[in-house]
């Protein structure tokens, strides 16, 4: 099958995004639409020429609303700092924390596998554990030992 060029790729890009927002993302109603299966559609939406045109009209997109590079930023980086009540004092929000720094990390594509992950979770609770006891220690809050015998 003869490669397409940009011009051609660019229009079913667009022929494509401008059907799947008529139909709501609905794969099932853009295959009626063009009499083929969802399957089909699916694999046209994997297609590098219109993961590319969806990217920059996602980005477009947002950058109209006011979610540019530096709002993300900011709320991520907040998240990363994240803190939950607990008594009168505030503990670090390992849950969310973790998320931030994950998404962070996916971001700026530093993360792509499932085996990272489980290294950042470790890293992640430990230092959490750690910081937990030290803010602890320093609110003069007597830290027990859970008995690691049974």
């Amino acid at each position: 099958m003869p490669k397409l060029s940009k011009s051609t790729q660019l229009m079913r890009a667009k022929k494509l995004l401008r059907d799947f927002a008529e139909a709501e993302g609905d794969r099932k109603k853009i295959a009626k639409k063009r009499n083929t299966t969802p399957a089909n559609i699916g694999r046209q939406l994997r297609k590098p020429y219109i993961r590319e045109v969806i990217e920059k009209t996602m980005i477009q997109q947002l950058d109209e609303q006011g979610v540019t590079d530096k709002f993300i930023a900011k709320k991520v980086r907040r998240l990363m700092d994240a803190e939950t009540p607990y008594g009168k004092t505030f503990i670090p929000d390992n849950g969310a924390q973790l998320r931030a720094t994950e998404l962070s990390l996916r971001v700026k594509k530093h993360l792509t596998d499932n085996k990272t992950e489980i290294n950042i979770l470790n890293v992640g609770i430990s230092t959490a554990i750690k910081q937990g006891r030290e803010r602890l220690e320093n609110n003069n809050i007597k830290i027990i030992e859970a008995d690691q015998s049974s």
